[in-house]
């Protein structure tokens, strides 16, 4: 994939520099500090540093956002955006409305935010491999999110399924999932695998019951937590 990154804070450059050595191509990245600057030569050395607005009309394939919370939504404001691109975020306290803007014209887009403290240093490369991912995307969009969290570092085991557990409401195609590696086994699961949390606008009531984690004796199957 041809891949741009926004903000080439500590998250940004070692997650691009992730997906380079996935062997995608990382053609541009933002950064306005010299910290940022420093980053992008020193893990990102063959990425051109452009303006964000570059950034996004060089990312033919999926642009990464790596900003702050509260800068997503008036960075998407201005940006411009291609039809059929992929637009991710990587805050876990933002869903896809901030990327409405993108999404109005013709990209499709995600959240994708790995539950890692990072020092934007090439030793966060080697910790990426059993980090948890908070995903949220469209169904349509899951088999390249499943693509994406493994070429960041997280193989993973058996497919994504939900568990029917609803949160509050987004939208009825939305999903968040959580992935873990299987150098990260939670208690009580024979197989590590994906942790799926439905996201739904359906009333209380009609909720399903959660379940606790299981452990499902003998088989070769991913834990589901809901």
């Amino acid at each position: 994939m041809i891949v741009g990154v926004i903000g080439a804070g500590r998250v940004g450059a070692v997650l691009g520099a992730a997906l380079a050595r996935a062997g995608h191509t990382v053609v541009a990245a933002s950064g306005s500090s010299p910290a940022s600057a420093a980053r992008i030569a020193r893990l990102l050395p063959d990425t051109a540093r452009v303006s964000p607005a570059e950034v996004a009309r060089a990312a033919t394939d999926l642009l990464l956002i790596a900003v702050p919370d509260d800068a997503i939504g008036p960075l998407v404001a201005d940006l411009p955006f291609q039809s059929g691109q992929v637009v991710a975020h990587t805050s876990g306290a933002q869903g896809l409305a901030v990327l409405a803007p993108a999404a109005a014209q013709g990209a499709r887009t995600l959240a994708l935010h790995p539950a890692m403290t990072f020092a934007g240093t090439g030793d966060d490369l080697s910790r990426l491999p059993g980090t948890a991912y908070g995903v949220t995307a469209p169904l349509g969009l899951r088999p390249l999110a499943t693509r994406l969290v493994a070429d960041l570092g997280a193989p993973l085991s058996g497919s994504p399924r939900p568990t029917g557990r609803c949160t509050t409401p987004r939208s009825r195609r939305e999903r968040t999932t959580w992935s873990r590696s299987s150098t990260r086994r939670p208690t009580g699961c024979a197989t590590p695998g994906w942790y799926v949390r439905r996201t739904c606008s359906a009333p209380a009531a009609s909720r399903p019951r959660q379940r606790p984690a299981v452990r499902r004796r003998g088989a070769d199957r991913p834990c589901l937590a809901g």
